[in-house]
């Protein structure tokens, strides 16, 4: 039997006060937003609008269910599943609690904000635990099926109990080797013990720190635990515009996959090892051993979202490690993660870019454009644009998507040129979901650009 393994402290209304004292509640900033350093990754992308752009990532989330009609909750690009009615309603409370964490709504005066607060995130919500909080084996794995089918790429389940299954294990390779990343919350006992689905190797372990960043008391550990979360009296979102404060490796999991898609949706050209490697060598070391990174009770230490986001401007994708193939080999879990060497690294800004090709004078033959394009569930946000550049600011439309009047159907592979015949010298311009990039003549060898 899958339960999620949460202890309530309090429930309240919208009117009552967060805390002591004469703050009300509005737009409440908690202590786990400085502490996580989203705070300054926030800072750090609204002051630099035009550099920092993100594209939304899809995270699941397996639990009770999510109260759509919240006050504080997204209402737009949310679906669902469910094994026990409407997965947008929550009878129980844990669901919506977790994605609240994740992405409450910033800036309307209400509640919190979740780590995700500007619409960076669109929700799967699939409700696999009934309105007591509890599931079957057979609902957990119709929950994760449902998010794998989902085209998320974040699934965040902080429920546990169940026992050591190679159906399920082999459902989280296929999961990691689709380019998802995992979270699994440890567990609520305070001892070592291999909780599942936390413990199998392609989900993330989660532990929790209390509020002086500390491993809390109730917090397991493992020989597959990867990082700590603030998981001490976490308030966020509750069913009928209430809110509620609970402690638990179940409220530390929903921090750590939304900081996890925060990042990813500033650099969605890294993959899911990448990501979740960056994660962990940026992560504060809690170990009593000055000369040691990680151990079975702290993991790599407590998750530091703008140290993550710094190593990934700094060097790229590589500061997450090598890609594998079938991706997971990669995927070890605990200390045995493999991480990239930051010190053998050369900085982006360090790296020797090639020079411009005359492509009159070039022996490379005829230039294009090409594009893949994997769609996930949200395909009709998919549309594209390739201009010429000419005389300054004037544009020559060469090729747009999707053709005609249609859409691109959900989870499809396309591939294609942008244009028709030989590209000629000059500058291009790609727009991808509002997105631009601008192209020189001598970057198209062809190119191929990749959009999941």
């Amino acid at each position: 039997m899958y339960k999620m393994p949460t202890e309530i402290e309090e429930i309240f209304d919208s009117h009552r006060q967060l805390e002591e004292g004469n703050r009300e509640l509005a737009e409440n900033v908690q202590y786990w937003i400085g502490m996580t350093q989203v705070n300054k990754v926030w800072d750090r992308v609204r002051a630099r609008p035009n550099k920092y752009r993100s594209s939304r990532v899809g995270v699941c989330i397996v639990d009770t269910g999510y109260d759509l009609n919240h006050e504080d909750l997204p209402k737009d690009a949310v679906s669902a599943g469910s094994s026990f009615g409407s997965a947008l309603s929550d009878g129980d409370g844990h669901g919506t609690h977790c994605s609240g964490v994740i992405g409450a709504i910033g800036g309307n005066s209400k509640g919190i904000s979740g780590v995700n607060p500007d619409g960076q995130v669109k929700f799967r919500i699939s409700k696999a635990l009934n309105n007591e909080g509890m599931g079957t084996a057979s609902s957990v794995i119709k929950g994760i099926d449902d998010c794998m089918n989902s085209g998320a790429k974040v699934m965040s389940m902080s429920l546990g109990g169940g026992p050591n299954a190679d159906l399920m294990d082999g459902m989280f390779d296929e999961a990691y080797d689709r380019g998802m990343m995992i979270y699994g919350a440890s567990g609520n006992l305070g001892i070592r013990t291999d909780d599942y689905p936390a413990s199998y190797p392609h989900v993330i372990s989660i532990g929790a720190v209390d509020r002086s960043g500390r491993r809390a008391d109730f917090s397991n550990w493992s020989e597959q635990l990867e990082l700590l979360a603030p998981g001490k009296s976490i308030t966020s979102t509750y069913p009928g515009n209430r809110y509620a404060t609970l402690s638990g490796t179940s409220m530390a999991t929903p921090i750590v996959a939304g900081i996890a898609a925060m990042i990813w949706s500033y650099f969605p050209q890294c993959s899911n090892q990448q990501i979740r490697n960056v994660l962990l060598s940026s992560a504060k070391t809690l170990t009593d051993n000055p000369n040691v990174d990680c151990n079975q009770r702290t993991g790599w230490g407590m998750v530091q979202a703008l140290d993550a986001f710094d190593l990934l401007e700094e060097y790229g994708c590589a500061a997450g490690g090598q890609n594998y193939n079938p991706p997971r080999n990669g995927g070890v879990g605990g200390c045995n993660q493999p991480l990239a060497d930051i010190s053998s690294l050369v900085p982006l800004s360090q790296q020797v870019q090639p020079p411009p090709i005359n492509i009159e004078q070039s022996n490379f033959g005829c230039k294009r454009l090409m594009l893949k394009i994997m769609t996930d569930s949200y395909a009709y946000e998919n549309s594209w644009v390739f201009n010429q550049m000419k005389n300054g600011n004037t544009r020559v439309e060469l090729g747009k998507g999707p053709p005609g009047e249609g859409n691109y159907a959900d989870l499809t592979e396309y591939n294609g040129a942008a244009h028709s015949g030989c590209l000629e010298a000059g500058t291009y311009e790609f727009i991808f979901k509002g997105e631009k990039i601008l192209l020189n003549s001598y970057m198209l060898l062809p190119l191929t650009l990749i959009y999941l």
